[in-house]
């Protein structure tokens, strides 16, 4: 298999793009609410709370993108 095709293979039968932005999105939510919430003014649980809503709509969201396209 040429590399061409196994990246065709990827892209189209994996959805390798769709997960790199998907752990795109997920890295950069999670330090982003570390930086905003490790001053140490805000609690722990908002942090966790904020943390665990904004990843839960990233994968949410990516379901229904998967779902939609029939994966």
């Amino acid at each position: 298999m040429r590399f061409s095709d196994w990246l065709e293979h990827q892209f189209k039968e994996h959805k390798l793009m769709r997960r790199v932005v998907l752990f795109w999105i997920m890295t950069i939510l999670t330090l982003a609410t570390y930086q905003v919430f490790f001053n140490g003014k805000a609690g722990l649980s908002a942090e966790f709370i904020a943390l665990t809503g904004l990843l839960g709509v990233c994968f949410t969201f990516y379901q229904w993108v998967r779902n939609k396209d029939g994966d």
